[in-house]
């Protein structure tokens, strides 16, 4: 069955904007069908341990932005699951790059303002708490 019949119309694969970087991992989810059982089994376990170290890092400090997606994506070489989270994270992450692009300039403004109030409150808590209730 042909590809494109299976796909949705709002599936990222048929739109413009898609990152080179991800037609990269498309060519080798497809080189990555030829590799042996024994590669298959320890990418598999290392995607799966990077996966849990970004989950983790989401509650400790970390980078969970970076290690969570690129664990998805070595899941997704092997497992459907994995590839429709990653696909549905894409889809959305380029929905939310349209929009954030065609916003006016007012509201452009207007979050950057309240992303700089809630850093300020959240720097004066801290700064508050570590001078005020500190032991």
């Amino acid at each position: 069955m042909d590809d494109n019949a299976e796909q949705k119309p709002d599936d990222w694969r048929n739109r413009d904007d898609v990152p080179d970087i991800v037609w990269k991992l498309e060519a080798r989810r497809k080189r990555y069908a030829h590799r042996s059982l024994a590669f298959r089994i320890g990418w598999t376990v290392l995607a799966f341990l990077i996966t849990i170290a970004g989950i983790v890092m989401i509650a400790f400090p970390g980078p969970a932005i970076v290690f969570i997606p690129a664990g998805l994506a070595m899941l997704s070489f092997e497992f459907s699951w994995a590839e429709r989270i990653l696909d549905f994270a894409l889809t959305r992450g380029m929905d939310a790059k349209e929009y954030a692009e065609h916003l006016d300039k007012r509201k452009k403004r207007a979050a950057i303002v309240s992303g700089i109030c809630i850093a300020a409150a959240v720097i004066g808590a801290v700064v508050y708490y570590w001078f005020f209730h500190r032991k």
